[in-house]
């Protein structure tokens, strides 16, 4: 199995962690997967289920499950999207949501990007002052597009929830 750390952001700094089962003569087209944890700095379970996982795929004696999702995909995992803000969190500001800017980088990419409104800062939904404005979105937009990814999963805690694409709207969407 191969497995590949790398830094895609100095300052701050991040980490991902790209997996491929390498074994010889299992040649085939995989699907790539882009796994995000850690956007919500007081989401601390999701980095730790990144972690788990990551440990997971990392055993020499994988399990079935494990086993049949290295054969059939390479994974690119960013286990702490947003270690600025965890640090606050460990520091003790246990509420804590957004990177050190009071920004919420789950909200600064660029789709569906809208201004700040009054009511962000109640409920610590910062967007940031322009999409793509915060050093982590930056970063991760840059390897999501480096990677490819054919699937993208973003990994959050606290709501009891799944979520798709397109969950910002109610109205049904029009497969174009």
């Amino acid at each position: 199995m191969g497995k590949k750390k790398e830094t895609i952001s100095k300052d701050p700094l991040i980490k991902a962690y790209t997996i491929e089962d390498k074994k010889i003569g299992i040649q085939k087209n995989k699907e790539k997967a882009f796994l995000l944890f850690g956007e919500h700095a007081r989401e601390l379970i999701s980095s730790e289920t990144g972690f788990h996982l990551l440990t997971d795929f990392c055993q020499d004696d994988l399990q079935n499950t494990a086993n049949f999702i290295l054969e059939n995909f390479i994974l690119k995992m960013v286990i702490i999207a947003n270690p600025t803000g965890r640090k606050i969190v460990e520091e003790g500001n246990f509420c804590w949501r957004g990177n050190q800017n009071k920004v919420d980088i789950n909200r600064n990419w660029g789709f569906q990007w809208k201004a700040k409104q009054p009511i962000d800062d109640f409920i610590q939904t910062d967007p940031g002052k322009k999409k793509f404005s915060e050093p982590e979105t930056k970063a991760l937009q840059k390897a999501i597009r480096l990677f490819r990814p054919d699937i993208f999963l973003s990994v959050h805690s606290g709501m009891n929830s799944l979520m798709f694409p397109y969950a910002y709207s109610m109205k049904k969407r029009n497969n174009k």
